[in-house]
């Protein structure tokens, strides 16, 4: 996985409003990440996770993780490296010590590490 300078989330946005009626790209900028800068990381809001597993049926993967969501929540270094190096959208869901990816190259990826989000994302900094 290489380091992205820029998230490709305008461009995910714009391809996935075409599939939806009544949904406009600046409506689904603001509800469906959360960070609605362009040039931010990909964490979806719960809306948009809802958006993308009940309306447009995204494949998606589960990875049990290591650390405790509110850990990682609570650590903005963290979130700040998720936000840098992960290039598919991805959510927290409540009350489960998971991370669920919309991009299998990295579920897979992060299943290798045995869930261990911190050493993931210790070496993916080390690779760019």
């Amino acid at each position: 996985m290489a380091h992205q300078s820029t998230s490709n989330k305008l461009e995910i946005t714009q391809s996935l409003v075409k599939h939806l009626d009544g949904v406009n790209e600046a409506e689904a900028m603001s509800q469906w990440w959360r960070n609605t800068r362009v040039d931010s990381g990909l964490r979806l809001t719960e809306f948009g996770y809802n958006t993308f597993t009940q309306k447009l049926f995204l494949k998606r993967y589960t990875i049990s993780i290591e650390q405790s969501v509110k850990h990682i929540k609570n650590n903005p270094r963290v979130l700040l490296d998720l936000d840098r190096y992960l290039t598919c959208p991805y959510w927290f869901p409540p009350r489960k010590q998971a991370i669920i990816l919309f991009g299998e190259q990295e579920a897979n990826m992060v299943a290798l590490y045995n869930g261990d989000i911190m050493l993931y994302m210790k070496n993916t900094s080390a690779w760019c």
